[in-house]
């Protein structure tokens, strides 16, 4: 990959908003981290809440008496907000052991003087005091504190000053009014003279962020330049940052880190739109009891912005987020320098379920989806993506187009065609019947529609193979436009949402909207009460959507929705093709699919349904329930999907064209496979095709290896980039008993 392509997705998530603050914490003076504040609350740990409290506003019971709350403006829940003046209240009452930490760091060679002992210098000198820093603090009156008595008794707040500069020595000059900056001789200065204090003619220019001067080494903050009681506290730790980093570099302008954010990102979540759960009121004046502030602090919502992560069943499984997936990403096309390992995200950017639910909930429109597409696309390019990943589905798209499934006919008599019905790969392969029938629906209600099997090509795109992918197409619009470019009656989801995106010239509907349209078959069966499944590539079209469940209920169906149905609509597992990538993966999210709900399952996508049935979950297609198509037990085996869309095409030109073909397969004929072994074949995604492939391979070449103690014979062949071994007996009338088989991506090197 070259280096502009590099830089681009870099900063591919420059936009994401994960990280950044909530709305309460932008409100806050301190930026405090309230989530997780209330995080330590909800489970009573008041020592954890403290420390984090303090390390954040520095002196918390001062904080907790006199601040205005102004998070609660910020809170999501506008009309019963956190009580938050509370929460910290119960926080310091119920931590018995208030000691801060004592540090034993080596002395610092620098010295700080500081102009006011009120809220903001105290901050600044205790936060440079506690890094041994040389601080001495001027103050003109015969005490500390500044603005506080005119808020709190002494008796108040001065307990909370001294426990705070407990383990942390400052020299303290009282009575002593600074008048001119060149009375002091020390290394940086900040000044904070509290309101209407003399500011030295250092605001002008200054800049805000940093509470940096125009003046080298000299900062000012606090009330001195208009802020209020709890900008005086933060100003003092801003200044001690500002301060840091100048004696370090001599560097004006700060720590950007430190600077207070307001701009708040993060959009609402959904649940706050849906309900404001009651503010919890207390039950004695005094405050909260510690079981009241644990429902209260219950009700945060954590407004971080998690929608991409919340929807993503990758990034829960990894506990990533897109920066550090997209930075694992780079850094597996682009090793260090010398270091030679693994690359770290081969198998995260082959599992990705390509449900594209990450970018239809980012606010910021950022598509991960399309990431690790690209990314398989850079890794194939650089000859670093294992093959053996889509291997099987390629294939599988390639047999689609082959003599033995491939089909692309007008209907008799019909020169000009005004739709053709375009099934999909996969629907045949479920149950031949239902293809048939649907077939000879669309005869009866739009006669002379044509008919296209084929794949939509969805896999080579899923393998980041875009030349084959465009390829792909090329085939699919000549076969349109021999056929007279008709509209597309589509029967899957994701063949719609890829015709859509890349064939946009081609028109396409779904069988489900013309069924709405003209009517349901006779033979419709009634099936009860069921949940309906939208696969995710139905996510955002409300017409198909709607069209299912509007068939479903003339069908007699009770239907009921998922929770996370229509625009939530999530992957059933079979997306991007992961199996190969991360099978714990694909069987973990399966599991939370059909744990929605105890009821049948309504699914509309063949792999859904697949994928459910399979994990033993009742469900049936829309298809097999308005065509009247009897239930099957269990699920094909791939080898069996394979079969019945041989045999689906034989059976369409008979039926509907006339026409003896020599379409057939012998596999039944000459190879024999038990059913348990058949299964656990398919779950490994092992054709008996291509054993029958590799014995007879092996027997014509001689190569054959005979086990004499167990007396059976074993064949191998690599087909594509697997190599398939079949232990197998050879019957006298030719046909081939398989005992086991398996299969690795190795290649044998064998002597010609």
């Amino acid at each position: 990959m070259d280096q502009s392509k590099k830089g681009f997705y870099e900063n591919y998530a420059n936009e994401c908003l994960q990280g950044k603050k909530a709305s309460c914490v932008c409100a806050c003076p301190f930026n405090m981290d309230i989530p997780s504040f209330n995080k330590k609350i909800q489970i009573k740990s008041y020592s954890g809440a403290y420390r984090s409290f303090r390390e954040q506003v520095v002196f918390p019971e001062i904080v907790a008496k006199i601040c205005p709350a102004p998070c609660m403006n910020g809170c999501v829940y506008k009309d019963e907000p956190l009580n938050m003046p509370l929460l910290e209240k119960i926080c310091c009452e119920q931590m018995k052991n208030k000691k801060p930490n004592r540090y034993n760091m080596p002395k610092k060679p620098f010295r700080i003087a500081i102009i006011g002992a009120g809220l903001s210098g105290l901050t600044c000198a205790l936060k440079l005091g506690m890094k041994s820093y040389d601080v001495v603090v001027y103050e003109k009156s015969d005490r500390i504190g500044g603005h506080l008595y005119d808020l709190l008794p002494e008796s108040e707040f001065m307990p909370c000053i001294e426990t705070q500069f407990q383990f942390t020595k400052y020299e303290l000059v009282k009575n002593h009014e600074i008048t001119d900056l060149s009375e002091i001789t020390a290394d940086a200065i900040y000044v904070a003279t509290g309101e209407g204090g003399e500011t030295f003619g250092l605001t002008e220019g200054m800049h805000e962020p940093s509470l940096s001067s125009n003046t080298d080494g000299v900062f000012i903050g606090g009330r001195a330049i208009g802020g209020g009681d709890m900008d005086a506290i933060f100003h003092g730790m801003v200044a001690s940052f500002s301060i840091e980093r100048y004696l370090q570099i001599k560097k004006m302008g700060g720590l950007p880190e430190s600077f207070h954010v307001s701009d708040c990102e993060i959009p609402v979540p959904n649940k706050a739109k849906r309900v404001q759960p009651p503010q919890i009121k207390p039950a004695s004046p005094e405050g909260y009891t510690p079981d009241e502030s644990v429902e209260e602090a219950s009700r945060c919502l954590d407004c971080r912005c998690t929608s991409c992560y919340e929807h993503c069943e990758l990034m829960q499984y990894h506990k990533q987020y897109p920066r550090k997936l997209i930075g694992d990403a780079i850094v597996s096309l682009f090793p260090v320098a010398g270091l030679d390992g693994p690359r770290i995200s081969t198998r995260i950017i082959a599992a990705c379920q390509q449900c594209r639910a990450c970018l239809d909930f980012c606010p910021k429109d950022i598509d991960m989806g399309r990431f690790f597409l690209d990314f398989r696309g850079l890794m194939v390019e650089d000859g670093s993506f294992p093959p053996t990943f889509h291997d099987f589905f390629l294939r599988d798209m390639e047999f689609a187009r082959s003599e033995s499934a491939h089909l692309c006919r007008k209907a008799n008599g019909e020169d000009a065609p005004k739709y053709a019905f375009f099934p999909g790969c996969q629907l045949g392969g479920g149950d031949p019947e239902v293809v048939k029938k649907a077939y000879a629906y669309l005869q009866e209600k739009l006669p002379g529609t044509a008919l296209m099997l084929d794949c939509c090509g969805v896999s080579a795109e899923w393998s980041g193979q875009q030349s084959l992918y465009e390829e792909h197409q090329k085939h699919l619009i000549e076969d349109w436009e021999a056929l007279g470019r008709p509209t597309l009656i589509l029967a899957c989801a994701n063949c719609l949402k890829v015709f859509k995106a890349d064939m946009p010239q081609i028109p396409v509907t779904t069988l489900y909207e013309i069924m709405e349209e003209y009517g349901l078959p006779s033979d419709a069966s009634d099936c009860g009460e069921m949940a309906v499944f939208d696969p995710c590539a139905s996510r955002g079209n409300h017409p198909l959507q709607d069209a299912v469940r509007h068939l479903a209920e003339q069908a007699g169906i009770t239907v009921t929705e998922l929770a996370h149905s229509r625009d939530e609509a999530q992957c059933c597992s079979f997306g991007g093709h992961t199996h190969f990538a991360n099978k714990e993966l694909v069987d973990s999210t399966t599991r939370k699919r059909i744990s929605e709900s105890d009821l049948p399952y309504l699914a509309y996508c063949v792999n859904c349904r697949d994928t459910f049935a399979q994990a033993g979950k009742e469900c049936r297609h829309i298809l097999d329930v308005v065509l009247g198509v009897p239930t099957r037990t269990g699920v094909y085996t791939w080898t069996e999907k394979r079969e019945n869309r041989i045999k689906l095409k034989a059976e369409l030109l008979k039926e509907f064209w006339g026409e003896e073909t020599d379409i057939a397969s012998n596999l039944k004929e000459r190879l024999t496979v038990s059913e348990e072994l058949s299964k656990k074949l398919s779950d490994r995604f092992i054709l008996e095709q291509d054993l029958l492939s590799a014995i007879d391979t092996t027997e014509a070449s001689g190569r054959v290896i005979k086990n004499v103690n167990q007396d059976y014979l074993i064949a191998h062949q690599r087909i594509g980039w697997v190599t398939y071994w079949v232990q197998y007996r050879k019957h006298d009338d030719g046909t081939y008993e398989v005992l086991n088989a398996y299969s690795h991506k190795m290649r044998i090197e064998e002597e010609a």
